[in-house]
């Protein structure tokens, strides 16, 4: 499955990723558009944070 990777300062990249296990009490949604919001940003032009990369970014609003 595609995700949106934050790999560095300013480095945004569309990975593909392993599709995650699903429990029995959960779901696999396909999703057909995504926001970030604005500490995504945030981390995306200045790591205030000091996050660890790669990550994942995005999700906060999925829409199929």
């Amino acid at each position: 499955m595609k995700a949106l990777q934050l790999q560095g300062i300013q480095k945004v990249a569309w990975v593909d990723v392993p599709v995650p296990p699903i429990r029995s009490s959960e779901l696999l949604i396909r999703t057909g558009a995504f926001t970030i919001c604005t500490s995504d940003q945030n981390d995306t032009r200045e790591n205030p944070y000091g996050i660890a990369y790669p990550v994942p970014k995005g999700g906060q609003r999925a829409r199929n």
